[in-house]
């Protein structure tokens, strides 16, 4: 079974994105509504891909991705952004894929599973 972790502050996005991989009995889902949430999350359980939202209150997507990546250097991140990203020379060190808002849920799922499954 592998494990994704879907981070936005807004509870509708979470539980959409949830809801389209429900049906996947070999994924298993963790909601965030916030960082904090996030890193909670992550220290109890084991998680192959976090799926976050670029712009979120007291930890954005990209510090919590930075301090993600300290924790585990291994777990991949899909950020999803209604904003452009300009290179950033140390989200380039970590392995980030972005997804423009609003996105297709058919590109978000073949981004995940090949993540999952590389």
């Amino acid at each position: 079974m592998k494990s994704v972790l879907i981070v936005d502050d807004e509870p509708e996005i979470v539980d959409i994105v949830v809801e389209y991989f429900s049906d996947h009995k070999n994924v298993e889902c963790f909601k965030a509504h916030s960082g904090k949430e996030a890193l909670e999350i992550l220290c109890d359980n084991r998680i192959d891909l976090v799926i976050v939202d670029w712009e979120m209150p007291k930890i954005p997507g990209r510090e919590l991705i930075l301090k993600i990546s300290d924790i585990n250097p291994n777990i991949n991140f899909i950020c999803m952004t209604g904003y452009i990203i300009n290179n950033d020379l140390e989200l380039a060190k970590q392995k980030v894929e972005f997804l423009k808002k609003p996105f297709d849920f058919h590109v978000l799922k073949s981004k995940v599973f090949k993540y999952l499954y590389l």
